[in-house]
């Protein structure tokens, strides 16, 4: 995605939710050892959106570095070969903290259809001592907690649309 595409999404998104977020993560670097290898493999760090229903939850406390995040949990979705042909879109949760972070993948519902729990597939560390997740607010309530700015207009027009209904069935 183009960068005025991906800041549309952001900025509809934060009008129609009330915030969304950017994740700026990085490639696995497996085998890297200096910058030069990282130039030579083209590994660069990228932006992700997560949408507010992707945020499953969050550690925050206002008195610890100013009211940063101590740790949030992102829902997301990670696609396993099926077959020959096919691909199989099976359920993460993404639990990022200070300097690291792990991976939790939902059980496979065909070979084990009793559920059970999630399992956790990847770790590991992070270059920062931060979580890196910048949000976008429209109407901030607190840390990733928000309203929808139009959200007065969409009552009031839920209301009209009701009205006009009502209007409509009594002159019949």
């Amino acid at each position: 995605t183009d960068l005025d595409g991906f800041a549309r999404s952001v900025l509809t998104t934060a009008i129609g939710y009330g915030h969304s977020s950017i994740l700026a993560d990085y490639p696995k670097a497996e085998g890297v050892m200096s910058r030069a290898d990282e130039r030579e493999m083209m590994m660069a760090p990228y932006l992700c959106q997560v949408k507010p229903k992707q945020v499953l939850g969050r550690r925050h406390d206002p008195q610890v570095k100013g009211g940063t995040l101590q740790q949030v949990r992102l829902q997301e979705y990670g696609y396993l070969p099926r077959g020959r042909y096919g691909v199989e879109a099976r359920s993460q949760v993404r639990v990022i903290e200070p300097g690291s972070y792990e991976l939790w993948q939902a059980p496979d519902v065909q070979t084990n259809p009793e559920g059970g729990g999630y399992r956790m597939i990847d770790s590991g560390t992070i270059s920062v001592d931060y979580i890196p997740l910048s949000t976008v607010y429209s109407k901030k309530i607190s840390m990733l907690h928000s309203m929808p700015p139009l959200l007065d207009v969409a009552y009031l027009n839920s209301e009209h649309c009701k009205l006009q209904s009502q209007l409509m069935h009594a002159l019949h």
